[in-house]
């Protein structure tokens, strides 16, 4: 049930963005590549920090909840989704960065 929370705050957060810069007038093409860069970075980047708190900092309550025993596998993994969750930022800067934003 989180992820629709995730999801739509990815969609809220777009459409604030769209109201902010008049963007409802542009074209099609800048209203979908506004609301899936929205997509991308919100919900994509708080499922990522979220996987890295359920997994690494909360990791023993997890894993009891799942019934399974605690293991160097839930750091390794929580780790890897904070570097994706960190990473779908990296676009996002290099569109600030070269000029690309609208």
């Amino acid at each position: 049930m989180w992820i629709l929370v995730l999801i739509g705050a990815g969609v809220l957060s777009a459409l604030v963005h769209l109201y902010v810069i008049g963007g409802f007038q542009a074209g099609i093409s800048t209203i979908f590549e506004i609301i899936v860069l929205h997509q991308f970075i919100v919900t994509n980047g708080l499922i990522g920090v979220l996987g890295f708190y359920i997994n690494v900092i909360k990791a023993d309550d997890t894993a009891k909840s799942l019934g399974w025993p605690g293991g160097p596998f839930q750091i390794k993994y929580g780790f890897s989704q904070l570097v994706l969750g960190l990473w779908v930022y990296y676009p996002f800067g290099l569109k600030v960065r070269f000029g690309l934003e609208h």
